[in-house]
């Protein structure tokens, strides 16, 4: 059916005329009452856009949040933190060794 189709490209203009965006926001915990909205004006902030925060909890990941955005994702994970240390701690460890 087209109608639902039509409705959700009407609702993505409307966003898009008023400079606003959607951001799907996940994290560990479920978040204390506020945290969306103070995400909300952060993001907002930070990308000089309106955010509509929308929060999603998945305990598999590890503190800090992931942020998914139309066109982007930031992660804030610590999965992805600890991944950016194991390659400078490797190459730390082998110029150790030869120097």
């Amino acid at each position: 059916m087209l109608i639902p189709e039509i409705a959700i490209e009407y609702v993505s203009l409307v966003d898009q005329q008023a400079g606003r965006v959607h951001a799907t926001v996940t994290v560990a915990q479920p978040p204390k009452p506020g945290d969306a909205d103070e995400l909300s004006k952060r993001l907002s902030a930070a990308l000089g856009k309106s955010v509509v925060a929308h929060m999603l909890v998945n305990r598999a990941i590890l503190a800090v949040s992931l942020c998914a955005l139309a066109t982007s994702v930031m992660d804030g994970s610590v999965r992805r933190r600890l991944g950016g240390i194991a390659p400078s701690a490797r190459e730390r460890s082998v110029t150790r060794r030869v120097s």
